[in-house]
């Protein structure tokens, strides 16, 4: 196609995989892999890890606090301990930690002023300072992993130099380490 670069004369081949092969849904958000090698399937019905033959689902359970929080998977990072910090569509900020295969919940709290702004995270963002940034869709934060605890960029229409929208949707740090902030 006219679209690939003139030095690749190459053939691209396309393989599916379905529910057929034991992914839990086929609507996929965001694909991640890690540093073992693990393919990660964001679905919205579950988080997949893939190793190459089978896959191991990851859903929520009710009776279980250290299960994933959500089905809806939204964005996916791995930090660089090895934790995998999962984005949900209404169960906020999820950490999995792949030694002992839990999950750690981060959920928004009314009457906790550091938890996270909103219970749904549209992406994830480390920039090179090794902070983790959280967007949501009632603003920005950024996560205190030593304290635990949410540092809120809020939009307030009355601050010029605040950000512009709630909802945030992208997230990224440039060369001169200045952070880029997308919105709705």
């Amino acid at each position: 196609p006219a679209s690939l670069p003139e030095i690749c004369n190459c053939v691209l081949r396309f393989d599916q995989i379905s529910i057929e092969e034991g992914l839990s849904q086929s609507s996929v958000h965001v694909i991640l892999q890690d540093s073992r090698g693990f393919m990660w399937f964001g679905t919205q019905d579950g988080l997949n890890r893939y190793d190459g033959y089978t896959f191991k689902t990851y859903k929520p359970y009710p009776d279980e606090p250290n299960s994933l929080s959500d089905r809806w998977i939204l964005s996916l990072l791995e930090d660089k301990d090895g934790y995998l910090w999962i984005g949900t569509r209404l169960g906020g900020l999820n950490r999995f930690d792949p030694r002992s295969e839990t999950f750690t919940r981060f959920l928004h709290d009314n009457d906790v002023p550091s938890s996270i702004s909103d219970n749904h995270v549209n992406v994830l963002y480390l920039d090179r300072s090794d902070r983790l940034w959280v967007g949501t869709s009632q603003g920005l934060d950024m996560f205190d992993r030593r304290s635990n605890r949410f540092i809120h960029y809020a939009y307030d229409p009355s601050i010029q130099e605040g950000i512009t929208g709630k909802t945030i949707t992208a997230i990224f740090q440039d060369s001169h380490a200045r952070l880029w902030v997308g919105t709705s």
